[in-house]
């Protein structure tokens, strides 16, 4: 009896750890409801593309962080419900919630990296790996884009939570809140897979086209375990998800001034579902509750004998 009580406690014990690693930013943060719903969240995409398959150089940060074939930075400019509508979520860059302004958490940027092109003929591209991080900032400067790669590949990484992640000042600084990975599920033919490119046009050295990727999120960084509900069907029968990432790239020349120091600019929506999570304190209640059940159980043990 006395192995179920100290299991019950490892079990509280656990619940609590991983549930209590949850960010200090909340869903209600950012305008989101905590009850669950499907979302749709809208991007600008800076990015820097290498689709020399021969090579697969990409970049290296400085301290040797291999950030790929594709990796840049991005800016998020609303969180929608997957209609596109202003309900139930309805947040927007400014820190604009629910139409007013005056949010707790003003922008959310991020950065993308570790994508390795395998395969492109000139109308197609395929790539395997792939990260992406988002973080709760301040502020949102166009000076700090205008840095353009320089940005990230000259500094070097921040260990967040057992994480290595590239650093690019202003975008990463503020507090990681998910963090994702991309996974199969693209294209039914090939598991490995990461990120499909159905339309890849050289212009002029830049690149035109659109990509979609699904992304597995990590539970115990941030925010994550609100997101991570593996309810997304992708385009492999049988294979679901917890997101997918749709973008359409154009070259920062054609694209009005948007990003003028990266090769590409894209845009375009994630797609999700959230999921109501526990509070820790309700885990450390039931926890407290189990060890009680426990010692309930060994008391009336002992009596019996």
């Amino acid at each position: 009896m006395r192995k179920t009580i100290v299991s019950m406690s490892v079990l509280a014990a656990l619940a609590t750890a991983s549930f209590g690693a949850n960010a200090a930013v909340t869903l209600a943060d950012l305008g989101l409801p905590s009850d669950p719903f499907d979302f749709q969240i809208k991007f600008n995409n800076y990015e820097v593309l290498n689709p020399d398959t021969a090579t697969n150089s990409g970049a290296v940060n400085t301290d040797g962080l291999y950030l790929g074939d594709s990796f840049g930075i991005f800016r998020v400019t609303t969180i929608l419900d997957q209609a596109g509508l202003n309900s139930p979520a309805n947040w927007a860059s400014g820190g604009i919630v629910n139409g007013v302004g005056g949010g707790s958490v003003q922008e959310l940027t991020g950065i993308f990296w570790g994508f390795d092109i395998v395969a492109q003929d000139g109308t197609t591209a395929f790539a395997t790996g792939g990260q992406i991080a988002l973080f709760a900032n301040a502020t949102w400067d166009l000076a700090i884009r205008e840095q353009g790669p320089a940005g990230m590949t000259t500094t070097g990484t921040t260990n967040i939570g057992g994480y290595n992640l590239p650093t690019y000042a202003g975008i990463t600084g503020g507090e990681l809140i998910l963090l994702g990975n991309y996974a199969s599920g693209c294209d039914s033919a090939n598991a490995s897979y990461t990120l499909c490119s159905p339309t890849f046009l050289d212009v002029g050295g830049s690149y035109l086209g659109s990509a979609k990727g699904y992304v597995d999120v990590v539970t115990d960084v941030g925010l994550g375990a609100n997101f991570a509900t593996g309810a997304l069907a992708t385009d492999t029968p049988g294979v679901f998800r917890d997101a997918s990432v749709q973008s359409n790239f154009t070259p920062a020349a054609l694209s009005g001034g948007e990003g003028s120091n990266w090769e590409t600019w894209s845009f375009d929506p994630v797609f999700g579902r959230s999921q109501a999570v526990p509070e820790p304190s309700i885990l450390a209640l039931l926890g407290i509750g189990l060890v009680g059940i426990g010692a309930g159980r060994l008391r009336r043990g002992r009596k019996g004998a």
